[in-house]
């Protein structure tokens, strides 16, 4: 079984895998917040967090090049969203196009709404992949658990994390036998059975789910996933913590004060 293909880099030694992961949860918050409430136009604004992302990819000793793959394939999801907002949205017009009987502008105040949802969404991104870049799964569930997040949603992140390797492994599995009896298939026969494929994927989920909790339930589970090591908040990662959301307030009362 693969184990690698999502955080393999989340086992490594840097100042900021050992960070407790309550403190960079609330840290990772703080900044998607910031930049959540920074209005259009103002991209000036941005350069209050960007230097702490920039900081926390050099303390992280993770490739720069594995950090910005990441970013890349969560980047066209947020694309696909506003890509189409300078078209849709009223203002001053900057260029009008017409195809057709169909006619429209891009506007000024689109493009400040594209580019604004652009920088925050990408920030937020990378924010999210350094967390998942330094923290172990389970070092985040915990941290969620001990930031009183529902524990039913904790434990369904849990199980998706832990059977996105096993689903991974059984459609690698599936396509291989596919190859085997069908080496060179025509295109629409390859279309069937890559959806038939997807079909009996999630019914063998489904009954791996519904077996693997029912031996768990059997074995005495109450809803609490426990584990041998324990983080221990220090008085360093409060300080650091406690920084960054100074730093972030700061930068929001600056920009309002403008």
């Amino acid at each position: 079984m693969k184990h690698e293909f999502l955080d393999h880099h989340s086992r490594g030694d840097s100042p900021l895998h050992r960070l407790e992961p309550r403190a960079k949860i609330i840290m990772v918050l703080a900044i998607v917040c910031f930049a959540a409430s920074t209005p259009p136009g103002r991209y000036l604004d941005f350069l209050f967090v960007l230097p702490l992302l920039v900081l926390a990819m050099f303390f992280s000793r993770v490739p720069v090049l594995h950090l910005v793959e990441k970013v890349l394939k969560v980047e066209p999801f947020l694309l696909v969203l506003i890509v189409f907002v300078p078209f849709f949205k009223e203002g001053t017009s900057l260029w009008e196009w017409q195809l057709g009987p169909w006619t429209g502008a891009v506007t000024r105040e689109g493009v400040d709404v594209f580019l604004n949802v652009l920088c925050k969404g990408t920030i937020a991104i990378l924010a999210m992949v350094l967390l998942n870049a330094t923290t172990p799964f389970t070092g985040f569930l915990r941290g969620l658990e001990s930031l009183r997040v529902p524990r039913l949603l904790v434990n369904i992140l849990g199980f998706m994390y832990r059977y996105l390797f096993v689903l991974s492994d059984e459609r690698e599995r599936m396509m291989l036998a596919l190859r085997s009896r069908c080496p060179y298939p025509r295109r629409i026969l390859l279309w069937r059975g890559l959806s038939g494929i997807i079909g009996v994927l999630f019914i063998r989920a489904f009954e791996r789910g519904e077996r693997i909790y029912q031996a768990m339930c059997s074995r005495g589970f109450l809803g609490t996933i426990r584990t041998l090591d324990t983080p221990v908040l220090r008085a360093s990662d409060v300080v650091l913590t406690v920084a960054v959301i100074a730093v972030c307030i700061t930068g929001r009362l600056v920009a309002w004060l403008r």
